[in-house]
């Protein structure tokens, strides 16, 4: 009878180191998937912070973009300006000129 019982203390020492096994297995799983998770969550900043900084030179490049483009309207409408004022001065004496003598030929009639 003693064998029996040996064998029923066999099988529960294997039953426990099976559990102690299966118990060992899912505490490495678990530890792998809390691993795998903060990796990816790192991994997801990195590549957050990457899209912000593509973001942020993106909008740098445009506000000097368009700094340049009012810079260089402005130019050109300052320039326009001094073209229209130099033209007007050069052209106020024949245009006074031309009124005088469209006054006199309406007023001759």
């Amino acid at each position: 009878m003693e064998a029996h019982g040996d064998g029923i203390q066999q099988l529960l020492a294997a039953e426990n180191e099976a559990q102690q096994i299966i118990k060992a297995a899912r505490e490495a799983k678990a530890e792998r998937l809390k691993q795998a998770k903060d990796e990816a969550a790192r991994e997801v900043a990195a590549f957050k912070q990457e899209l912000e900084a593509q973001y942020a030179e993106s909008v740098d490049a445009d506000a000097s973009e368009n700094a340049s483009s009012v810079e260089r309207m402005r130019s050109e409408s300052d320039a326009e300006i001094t073209q229209v004022t130099q033209s007007m001065v050069a052209n106020k004496q024949q245009v006074l000129d031309m009124l005088l003598t469209q006054v006199k030929t309406v007023g001759g009639r």
